[in-house]
């Protein structure tokens, strides 16, 4: 793999997880806000919510997309070293 390509898999990682991690953040507060109105009567989601979800999904995205980057680079270089051994 070259460097190009490892640049490109690290931020299609980084990014993929930062958006799926603020999704399901976004859209777990969001299900909690309409049961509390069906509950409650009172629908409570603001926009201090959109703002925690996009925080979190990249204060957790960023760790988990490069972490995952890294296990990939391992498993490679272990399918090389194990098949020039072959």
């Amino acid at each position: 793999m070259t460097l190009k390509n490892h640049v490109r898999l690290i931020f299609l990682l980084t990014i993929s997880c930062v958006i799926m991690l603020f999704f399901m953040i976004f859209i777990t507060r969001l299900v909690v806000a309409i049961v509390f109105y069906f509950i409650r009567g009172d629908f409570y989601f603001l926009w201090t919510d959109f703002w925690y979800s996009l925080k979190a999904g990249f204060s957790a995205g960023m760790p988990l997309g490069i972490g995952s980057w890294f296990l990939v680079k391992i498993k490679t270089q272990k399918e090389k070293s194990s098949s020039s051994k072959d």
